[in-house]
């Protein structure tokens, strides 16, 4: 039976079996900026601020709202034979034989960057949200006997 996401979820089920990592769209972060979008926007109300300070305000307002609504889930999953990353509705995913190694790099003030370099020279960079922390994600990459390098 898998976990329920959580604001960090990710499982092994055996380090053969499917790793999933899930970052669901209600984050504390968003439900933050929610709160503080929409206390300006009653800010706005009572101080009488011009029109172009409620379309900044409310559109951001707007787009919060419908991400909590929505909630729309990020991450990925690795199988014995795929990498496969998802976000909100969009999935794209590589067999694992066609990758002939991963560059994880580490940032002091952000997450980490992926780059998948594939056999056939193409190079392939997943967004950050979709990815584990970069530890977990080495380890699981290197169970499934796909190189990883460190820069």
């Amino acid at each position: 039976m898998r976990p329920k996401a959580a604001a960090f979820s990710g499982y092994l089920s055996g380090m053969q079996g499917a790793y999933e990592y899930r970052l669901p769209g209600r984050r504390p972060a968003t439900l933050f900026g929610l709160t503080v979008a929409t206390a300006l926007l009653v800010l706005a109300g009572y101080g009488a601020a011009p029109w172009f300070i409620w379309a900044i305000w409310g559109g951001v307002s707007e787009a919060l709202a419908w991400s909590v609504f929505r909630n729309p889930v990020s991450g990925c999953r690795i199988d014995r034979a795929r990498l496969v990353w998802f976000e909100g509705s969009r999935e794209t995913g590589i067999r694992l034989d066609e990758i002939e190694h991963v560059e994880l790099t580490g940032w002091s003030d952000g997450p980490d960057t992926c780059l998948i370099h594939l056999a056939d020279g193409k190079m392939v960079s997943p967004p950050s949200l979709c990815l584990p922390p970069g530890t977990t994600f080495e380890r699981v990459l290197a169970a499934r006997s796909v190189p990883v390098s460190r820069s």
